[in-house]
């Protein structure tokens, strides 16, 4: 009787977790992608630099994004990849960001950020005013 009690207590529970641990890559994502954006803003202030902020491959934000340091920074290039069933988009289609010495962009931004894995769930919008003031919010739109 126990063994069935627990077959049962488990076909509930595993996809409750999955469901849980696909909600938690989405919120890491989307931390990640905030700590990302306020960093190279920092890092260009603190500098006084331009720093970059681009997708890794130059093509998808969804395959991970990199804070590029230029030479004259003793700091190492900083990466962050998200767990898969991630994908990320930036709106403007911009591949890379300039974050200027004034801590200011050329443009505001926009980052979707989805888990396909999550059906009917919403997603996170971060979005980037030219200032630097960066919000985070649900997006119905995944």
């Amino acid at each position: 009787m126990a063994i069935v009690i627990l077959g049962i207590l488990a076909t509930v529970a595993v996809p409750s977790f999955r469901e849980a641990a696909e909600r938690a890559a989405l919120r890491s994502a989307a931390t990640d992608m905030i700590v990302a954006i306020n960093t190279a803003r920092a890092q260009a202030v603190a500098t006084r630099e331009s720093i970059n902020l681009r997708s890794t491959d130059n093509a998808d934000w969804g395959n991970g994004w990199t804070i590029d340091y230029p030479a004259t920074v003793q700091e190492k290039d900083q990466n962050f990849v998200p767990k898969n069933a991630i994908t990320v988009v930036e709106t403007g289609a911009n591949q890379i960001v300039e974050f200027r010495s004034t801590g200011l962009l050329n443009t505001a931004l926009t980052f979707e950020i989805c888990n396909t894995n999550l059906v009917g769930e919403p997603g996170r919008q971060i979005t980037v005013t030219r200032a630097g003031r960066v919000t985070n919010t649900d997006f119905g739109g995944c």
